[in-house]
């Protein structure tokens, strides 16, 4: 089972004498406008190889209804370039409800849906003028422009909710799951399951702010990604103003935490808050940065979301661009890294049960360089694969850097328990990539999503 190592956190990792741990910040690449839309707010963005071309779903309001009520457009683009000088192709996507309009909606292909019509999932609200007919519901499609099937996941008026509802899809369970607030006014993260997208469970509660937060922090929404065997969650943290005892107006400010998870369900913090720095006046985020979705586009990362120029709460005039949607991107797994400080910098990972094909290193050795020894669970020395046996990365910069030894062969240490023992010097590690399982305790467990002994015979 391929497997991925990244260094948000020390779990996986036994040693690391004489390195650091440094995070680094997506870099804005730009804005895209839709010229008949005010605003843009809610998307969803990911590569769509049915069409080959990247896919960018936004909500713009219906002109005279204010920005609550909203209908839902597709810009298709060849590069992602093309979004920031507006060389894209634009459509509405239509069967949803076009008198009413939506609210919070996000929108996911998933090649494992057996049935080709709902090969695209939306989820999100369906607005009403009265609250109490508001729901929060699902709708189908066979291309993601023509939806259909469109239908309440609740009862109507038993749970509207009143955000972004992020939709990701499992592969390792092969269930849907979404991320939302468990109901209006409620700032908490919750995620509610579906095998087929139609019959969901009931929300459980995912996160809550932490006590050492500041009294007013509030969780707006968690959009989630699936990119290379880890889930990436951008939680918008809400700050709201401290002067309303009740927080009644929710005025404040919106910045995004980056969060983590190797199974889908248990999401873990990292020290990248906030994700990307909310700019100076006026640009578009200097008062509310929510993004929302990322995306693979070669050796980087794409993230997409919104940004305003106004604090939430303020008043507006209705014909005010005030909002908009951004791009930013990092390098592939670029958040974090561990950085070797002097000349004997090495990292130790705890066991693994290596299943065999290629180990890839992301490393950026430019200044330096990343040899890699394979060691024995009791950290012994393996024949042929020491770090003098390994062909070193120097003086480049890779992603996904395949590791080889001059006269061993990786097939030799299938079914075996092994470290990884990575020397940096001057260089540093973002992520390994390999076939394989932890192996902790007495037995590998199923995979690095699933805790459970696998039994080896």
């Amino acid at each position: 089972m391929k497997a991925k190592l990244c260094f948000f956190d020390d779990y996986y990792v036994a040693a690391r004498p004489k390195t650091v741990r440094r995070t680094f910040a997506p870099q804005k690449l730009g804005e895209f406008h839709d010229a008949a839309a005010l605003l843009q707010l809610y998307t969803s963005f990911f590569y769509d190889p049915s069409v080959n071309r990247f896919r960018l779903y936004y909500e713009a309001p219906i002109p005279g209804k204010g920005t609550e009520v909203r209908r839902l457009f597709l810009a298709e683009a060849a590069q992602v370039s093309d979004f920031l000088s507006g060389n894209v192709i634009i459509s509405a996507v239509c069967g949803l409800d076009e008198e009413h309009g939506i609210h919070g909606c996000s929108v996911i292909r998933n090649p494992e849906a057996p049935d080709a019509n709902h090969r695209y999932l939306l989820l999100g609200n369906a607005y009403a003028d009265d609250r109490d007919k508001r729901y929060f519901m699902r709708a189908f499609s066979a291309d993601g422009i023509a939806f259909s099937e469109m239908a309440p996941v609740y009862p109507a008026g038993q749970d509207y909710k009143d955000t972004y509802n992020s939709v990701c899809y499992n592969p390792y369970r092969h269930e849907y799951f979404a991320t939302t607030r468990v109901a209006t006014m409620d700032r908490r993260i919750a995620y509610i399951r579906s095998r087929d997208g139609v019959h969901w469970t009931d929300p459980e509660l995912l996160l809550h702010p932490l006590s050492t937060a500041n009294i007013g922090t509030q969780h707006y929404a968690l959009g989630v990604s699936h990119l290379n065997g880890i889930f990436y969650g951008l939680l918008w943290r809400f700050l709201t103003d401290l002067d309303q005892p009740d927080f009644t107006d929710m005025g404040g400010f919106m910045e995004n935490d980056l969060l983590y998870s190797y199974d889908g369900h248990c999401f873990i913090s990292t020290d990248c808050a906030p994700v990307c720095k909310r700019p100076p006046e006026p640009e578009y985020g200097c008062k509310q940065l929510w993004l929302m979705n990322m995306e693979e586009a070669g050796d980087r990362y794409i993230l997409c979301g919104g940004a305003s120029r106004i604090a939430h709460g303020s008043s507006y005039a209705e014909n005010d661009k005030f909002a908009t949607t951004v791009f930013y991107d990092i390098r592939r797994d670029g958040f974090c890294a561990l950085e070797g400080t002097g000349k004997d910098s090495v990292v130790y990972t705890k066991p693994i049960y290596f299943e065999g094909g290629e180990i890839a290193l992301n490393c950026d050795a430019s200044q330096g360089s990343v040899s890699v020894a394979l060691i024995a669970a009791n950290g012994n020395g393996i024949d042929g694969f020491g770090f003098d046996d390994c062909i070193a990365f120097s003086g480049k910069d890779c992603v996904n850097g395949k590791l080889s030894f001059r006269s061993a062969s990786l097939d030799s240490l299938v079914g075996k328990r092994l470290r990884f023992a990575i020397r940096l010097e001057n260089a540093r590690l973002y992520s390994i990539t390999f076939e394989g399982r932890p192996f902790i305790h007495r037995d590998p467990q199923y995979s690095f999503n699933d805790p459970r002994p696998m039994k080896i015979n």
